[in-house]
């Protein structure tokens, strides 16, 4: 179904739009890596 994969890419976007501002830490890495195994698990193919 379409649009429940755009709603996960919206906010998976958005949410790292707002890792991609904030200042880098061990936390930010920390959050980083939370984002990169949620969009493992989304299951979206990537653009290729």
């Amino acid at each position: 179904m379409v649009l429940p994969d755009t709603s996960r890419c919206w906010a998976m976007k958005e949410l790292a739009r707002e890792l991609w501002s904030r200042r880098y830490d061990e936390q930010s890495r920390r959050l980083w890596q939370e984002w990169i195994a949620m969009a493992k698990d989304v299951g979206v193919p990537l653009l290729e």
